[in-house]
């Protein structure tokens, strides 16, 4: 765990140096605005709320901010992700992220529980991860990823967690 936190933190405190994070969180938003259109489903809902998964130093909350959302993060330091309860109360918040984390622990069983418990009824779990088709030559290079997935096995993880209206793109992040 603690190596972990480290390799976070070290990524963390570089992509800031680049000055990257107001820009990535712009076009975050932008990304989930298109979605919204394709999925023909709003969850950037003013007055609404979001609960970011591995929110590192948490560069989305001031543009969910900007859109009249509140936002709440928990990261490594904060929560065990595998093993911990999300500290919300059930059907409390309309979107869930976890963008780049699911690859990174051995068993989704409680992130999918925990997000399924706290979100609203026409909540929205959005999971962003490598897919194991495009990806498998180059995977394993990053350490700290334990568990590949398919667009295969991500929707029947979904399914099998009681998500319906399952969506699925290709790397749309941050796309003009």
């Amino acid at each position: 765990e603690k190596l972990k936190k480290n390799y976070f933190d070290q990524r963390i405190n570089s992509l800031e140096k680049e000055n990257f994070r107001s820009i990535l969180a712009n076009r975050e938003i932008a990304t989930y605005k298109i979605l919204e259109n394709i999925c023909k489903k709003k969850f950037l809902i003013k007055n609404g709320s979001v609960c970011d998964i591995g929110c590192g130093d948490q560069y989305l909350k001031s543009e969910f901010i900007k859109n009249n959302m509140s936002y709440i993060g928990y990261d490594i330091n904060e929560i065990n992700i595998e093993h911990d309860k999300i500290p919300l109360k059930n059907d409390s918040t309309n979107l869930m992220l976890c963008l780049a984390v699911i690859e990174h622990i051995s068993d989704p069983s409680n992130l999918f529980s925990e997000a399924y418990r706290c979100l609203e009824k026409n909540g929205v779990f959005i999971v962003e991860t490598p897919n194991w088709k495009y990806c498998h030559k180059n995977f394993y290079d990053d350490y700290t990823h334990v568990k590949p997935y398919t667009v295969n096995s991500l929707r029947k993880l979904f399914f099998d967690f009681g998500f319906t209206d399952i969506y699925d793109f290709p790397n749309l992040r941050c796309k003009d």
